[in-house]
């Protein structure tokens, strides 16, 4: 595969979606119509994805397919959690964006608190020393107050509605422009293997592996890195649009930033198809 390609087209991505998250820099805008407490929350999340999606570009760039796949299932995740903090009325502290930010992390010390006590007395069968891991231990009465709050019932219940399908279908329901999201969930439950490396995992690697080097043909890996520049590209400019509408944001210079990307988006949609069109 031409090194090239993977170097050209992931730095453009990357200057592209840099380019319109810097313009909208401050993220925090004091005069929006959204409370303190809601604009920090999403706030970091916004950041985080974007981070973690030039990350993706940089293992792009780097001929690191699988493992960008790893990071674009988080930015997959991670941005459909954002569209549905940044539903509703966000002028008052919304009780959604409680939730994902207090609630569940409360609740999820259950679980590390177990977790913590099963990996200590693993440790504990190889040495006498002291490990970070009793630090999620909770204290006996701490720990049974949160069962008490969170009994199985509810901890199964909230766990269910934050999973992925599950938000997939309430920003469908919030906007139906979201439908096209639809088309991630392949790929978002597909990289499951590639982060649990399971007989899957290890299959698909050797696919590619097969193709390249015995079969010579490196176009199934410039369709993999075309996909994953153009998940994250796609997923960039779904961020910000919900930045710009919660923030009624008027003005033409995201607009043009938005559109370069669309464009750039549509290019490598002609790549993949060119593609597809070689193999039938």
């Amino acid at each position: 595969m031409d090194m090239n390609f993977l170097i050209s087209h992931s730095d453009k991505a990357m200057y592209l979606l840099r380019e319109l998250m810097v313009s909208l820099a401050p993220y925090y805008k004091e005069k929006a119509n959204i409370s303190k407490f809601n604009q920090f929350v999403t706030i970091q999340l916004f950041s985080s994805l974007y981070a973690t999606s030039e990350s993706v570009l940089l293992l792009v760039r780097e001929y690191s397919l699988f493992e960008a796949d790893i990071l674009l299932r988080t930015v997959i995740e991670g941005s459909v959690k954002y569209i549905y903090l940044m539903t509703g009325n966000l002028e008052t502290d919304s009780e959604i964006i409680k939730e994902y930010y207090n609630i569940i992390p409360e609740m999820q010390k259950i679980s590390e608190h177990r977790k913590a006590i099963e990996a200590v007395d693993l440790f504990k069968l190889y040495s006498n020393k002291k490990h970070p891991f009793e630090a999620s231990i909770l204290p006996e009465e701490e720990f049974n107050s949160l069962q008490e709050k969170y009994p199985n019932k509810i901890r199964k219940s909230l766990e269910q509605k934050w999973g992925f399908g599950t938000l997939l279908k309430e920003i469908i329901n919030y906007n139906k422009e979201y439908e096209s999201l639809v088309g991630l969930y392949y790929a978002y439950n597909l990289s499951s293997h590639l982060i649990h490396q399971d007989g899957e995992c290890v299959k698909m690697r050797y696919v590619g592996m097969r193709k390249n080097a015995i079969e010579n043909n490196y176009e199934f890996d410039q369709a993999h890195a075309v996909r994953i520049i153009s998940n994250i590209l796609s997923m960039g400019v779904i961020r910000a649009s919900e930045y710009i509408l919660k923030y009624e944001i008027n003005n033409v210079k995201y607009i043009k930033k938005i559109k370069d990307i669309m464009k750039f988006m549509n290019e490598l949609e002609n790549i993949n198809q060119e593609l597809v069109d070689s193999h039938l």
